[in-house]
């Protein structure tokens, strides 16, 4: 799928708030204009690094975060914000200050702790799961990963093992049957 079909399928996705995340255990996330490009300069340039081209044209001609796998895509300065109101930049940052690898941008939060992210120092922007168990490697890169989501592939299901739990539920204080991550799909870097 080329750049353009990319940023078409994302934003349609995006423009749906049935479609606009995965986790749909969260509120649907408000719409944010695109970043400009003079933002995307000096985020780039507080990172010490550029962005992918691909998530570049995202930002900078989709929107500025709140839509995509798991929580949605986090956003730069003004943009979309995680469940602790970090932006991507200050994620980052305090990510960094606890040891997390550099050049590893935490996009996509799936809860618990674990997050799909990209490695900005691949060429293919290759997408990362971090979770209690490290780093994982997946078989995606930022093309394919937008892609799947715009044709509607589980991520989730892609890149964590999920086995069958019961629980009681605590509404109805009844036995039920969820699933629970086992562990990240993918290689150790």
């Amino acid at each position: 799928m080329t750049h353009e079909n990319i940023l078409v399928g994302v934003g349609l996705r995006r423009a749906d708030p049935g479609t606009r995340i995965d986790m749909k255990t969260l509120p649907t996330p408000a719409l944010f204009g695109v970043a400009t490009a003079a933002l995307l300069r000096a985020s780039e340039k507080t990172l010490g690094f550029a962005l992918p081209v691909l998530l570049q044209k995202v930002y900078t001609e989709v929107g500025n975060g709140g839509f995509g796998p798991g929580g949605g895509l986090l956003g730069l300065e003004g943009g979309y914000a995680d469940s602790d109101g970090r932006t991507l930049l200050e994620r980052f940052q305090w990510l960094r200050s606890e040891g997390w690898k550099e050049g590893l941008l935490p996009l996509f939060d799936w809860g618990d702790g674990a997050w799909s992210c990209v490695d900005a120092f691949k060429s293919d922007g290759t997408i990362v799961t971090v979770d209690e168990s490290g780093y994982t490697e997946t078989r995606f890169d930022l093309v394919s990963w937008f892609s799947g989501w715009i044709e509607g592939v589980d991520l989730h299901s892609e890149i964590f093992e999920t086995e069958d739990a019961v629980i009681i539920n605590p509404f109805t204080r009844k036995p039920m049957v969820v699933k629970r991550r086992v562990k990240a799909k993918g290689k150790m870097p």
